[in-house]
């Protein structure tokens, strides 16, 4: 697992609200947001991207393996995927 040894930033409070302004505009068209149940993009995507509206979803992303997962994935994409990888454009 290529996350295992990945360590994620804390995140301060104004990171978080910063970083809603992004995923408003670089994540939600794939993995929606609160009282959006699917897009014409999300529901053509192959693999399914995770639908970060559902509890159960998230609960995933919260645990420090998961937290290693999604920051290794944001960072570097998936490859045959639509996940591409921000890395590049966005500091840690």
């Amino acid at each position: 697992n290529a996350s295992k040894d990945i360590v994620v930033p804390d995140l301060e409070k104004v990171d978080i609200s910063s970083g809603g302004a992004d995923y408003k505009d670089m994540c939600a068209g794939c993995h929606l947001s609160p009282g959006v149940a699917q897009t014409d993009f999300s529901e053509s995507l192959y693999p399914k991207p995770p639908n970060f509206t559902k509890a159960d979803i998230v609960k995933r992303y919260q645990t420090e393996d998961g937290a290693k997962q999604g920051f290794w994935a944001i960072k570097h994409g998936i490859m045959a995927s639509g996940m591409p990888a921000w890395g590049a454009s966005h500091d840690d």
